[in-house]
């Protein structure tokens, strides 16, 4: 009997024990748990600070330029101003563009180069080339892979925008033919959008095109190809008058376009 008492006191204390250790390693945790807390509310609330009326307001992270004089500032803008400007032709083309693979081979490039010449333009990119007209002004975003190519009458640099100045641009256009169409049916299509005036078939090299004068938020005359499920475009367009100048000029350019 003595001895089942003894046992029993024995695990009674064991319990206890048990009991006291269970206890302390939960105040232990909680306290861990309450620091982590009062030390993430206390840095999120250095972001705020309160006005004269107790109202909390987000305190406004310094800027880089309040460090600044405004000479310093001045010069600091003058150089990203500089550092943006290129001069025509040097711009080497968006991330999208030069992920282009597509790309002519070098001695189709060659033929290219002495089909047109030093003064023509030369998109390895896509195989073609022409000779812009003499004096016309190359977009400073012009590069040898773009799908969009720009010359115009009136200096881009000089302008926000083409509406500006009262001019003519001539634009080189290739998009992927996602249709599968042929020549007809895109030209088809395009007259739901636009008002042709005349439209003629003719020939780019061995390449069957339609060159079209229409009516689309100003005159414009267009030539039209499809290449390998690519179409090139060709336009040239701009307000009433400086169109109408420029009219023979761009059929001249239309003798110079070479597409492999």
């Amino acid at each position: 009997m003595t001895a089942q008492k003894k046992g029993n006191k024995k695990s009674l204390l064991l319990t206890v024990l048990v009991i006291i250790f269970v206890i302390g390693v939960g105040v232990v945790v909680g306290v861990l748990i309450f620091r982590s807390e009062k030390t993430d509310t206390a840095s999120v609330s250095e972001l705020f600070k309160s006005d004269e009326n107790g109202e909390i307001q987000e305190i406004e992270e310094p800027s880089v330029e309040d460090d600044l004089t405004e000479e310093e500032v001045a010069e600091l803008e003058k150089k990203l101003e500089d550092e943006m400007e290129s001069e025509p032709g040097t711009y080497e083309g968006s991330e999208a563009e030069q992920s282009v693979d597509k790309q002519v081979s070098e001695e189709d490039e060659d033929v290219l180069k002495k089909a047109v010449g030093d003064k023509g333009f030369v998109n390895r990119a896509y195989g073609y080339a022409f000779i812009p007209p003499e004096g016309w002004y190359p977009d400073q975003i012009n590069s040898d892979i773009s799908p969009f190519i720009y010359y115009t009458t009136f200096d881009p640099s000089e302008v926000k925008t083409a509406s500006e100045v009262p001019g003519a641009k001539i634009e080189v256009i290739v998009q992927g033919n996602v249709k599968d169409q042929t020549l007809d049916e895109w030209i088809e299509e395009g007259h739901g959008y636009m008002d042709a005036k005349n439209t003629e078939k003719i020939k780019i090299g061995e390449h069957d095109a339609v060159k079209e004068e229409v009516d689309y938020e100003g005159s414009m005359t267009a030539v039209t190809l499809i290449k390998e499920g690519d179409v090139y475009t060709f336009a040239l367009y701009g307000d009433e008058d400086t169109y109408a100048k420029n009219k023979d000029t761009f059929e001249e350019v239309i003798k110079s376009i070479v597409v492999l």
